[in-house]
């Protein structure tokens, strides 16, 4: 019997994703394009150019992870990116989240020693690339705080400008990001100008600030990183103040605002929930 269209449709999706299939794909257009043999030669053409294009636009996405994986790693992670996770838009701008996940998944497979630093970078480089994606707001400024009657500090509400996004990794090296990050701006035309401002103490995280044509990159210390993952849920800063001193007795919070609001990297919510 000859395969619907739809049968067809479905056939060539799935052996796009799952190339070693294409031998179903094959039987299914057989009675379309004149044999197996002429359906797997002209499915061959469709799986080159998708990987060649998924490949192209993760590159574009994490040009610091190429570098650092090489070629061969890289483009055997992209393929299995493909297979595992495949794009569900047309944008793929919007592709590539899952990653730097696969990137170490498979940099372990190859026992690679810098797997986990490698997927550290990739989650970096992924936060970097989609930070532009969001709507900026204008930062809450050191002058806006001033100009704050005491009596508002208590309930106050802040949150992470969009432009701003906080990293924690497992095993993080922060320091060898940061010169990875500052490496690749020097020589790369259109990559954002980077500056990197280490943490007083042992940088146990990175937060990110997009601003135009440039990035900051912030050491944090265990502390402050707690303080701002806990900023997002608290009901306002002086919660999140709270149950920071609990763990963390000398945590300075006055040095952390003065470098988030330096940074532009702090909003003020208001009482309805939205973003000042």
């Amino acid at each position: 019997m000859m395969p619907t269209l739809a049968e067809c449709q479905r056939a060539w999706i799935g052996a796009l994703r799952q190339p070693e299939d294409a031998i179903r794909y094959a039987t299914a257009v057989a009675g379309w394009q004149g044999g197996q043999r002429s359906g797997a030669q002209a499915l061959a053409v469709y799986v080159n150019n998708s990987r060649a294009t998924l490949i192209q636009a993760l590159s574009l996405s994490y040009p610091l992870s190429l570098r650092h994986a090489g070629t061969s790693l890289f483009h055997r992670a992209a393929v299995r990116c493909l297979r595992d996770y495949p794009p569900r838009s047309g944008d793929l701008g919007e592709y590539g989240a899952d990653f730097p996940a696969v990137l170490r998944d498979t940099a372990a497979e190859m026992h690679r020693d810098d797997a986990a630093w490698l997927a550290d970078l990739a989650r970096c480089e992924w936060l970097l690339d989609q930070l532009p994606r969001k709507t900026a707001h204008p930062a809450w400024t050191r002058a806006d705080s001033t100009a704050l009657a005491p009596e508002h500090w208590l309930g106050l509400r802040l949150s992470l400008a969009p432009q701003a996004a906080c990293f924690i990794g497992d095993e993080p090296a922060y320091t060898e990001l940061a010169e990875a990050f500052m490496a690749q701006a020097s020589d790369a035309t259109g990559f954002p100008l980077c500056e990197y401002f280490s943490a007083d103490g042992e940088c146990e995280g990175l937060l990110l600030v997009a601003q135009t044509g440039s990035v900051q990159l912030l050491g944090l210390r265990a502390d402050e990183c707690a303080w701002v993952a806990r900023l997002q849920d608290s009901p306002s800063m002086m919660a999140a103040t709270e149950a920071t001193l609990t763990r963390w007795p000398g945590f300075d919070l006055l040095s952390l605002l003065s470098r988030l609001f330096d940074a532009g990297a702090l909003l003020r919510i208001t009482d309805d929930g939205e973003m000042e």
